[in-house]
């Protein structure tokens, strides 16, 4: 995920586009979070909740198809 951000934000430079959001605010609760970097790192951390939310409701559901 990293990387990709990574080659994003080059593409953002090279292309003058703002993909992911890392150069400028485009949602409006993103101004909730803070100026730029820190409405990035919040962006990642709530990225990072929902993927442990999906991931374990994922897993309660193999746990559940595993019985049946």
């Amino acid at each position: 995920m990293a990387v990709y951000t990574v080659l994003i934000a080059g593409f953002d430079f090279v292309f003058s586009r703002n993909i992911l959001d890392l150069r400028a605010l485009t949602v409006e609760i993103e101004k909730w979070f803070g100026p730029w970097p820190w409405y990035i790192a919040v962006n990642m951390v709530i990225l990072a909740m929902w993927y442990h939310l999906i991931h374990k409701v994922d897993s309660g559901l193999n746990a559940i198809h595993s019985r049946v």
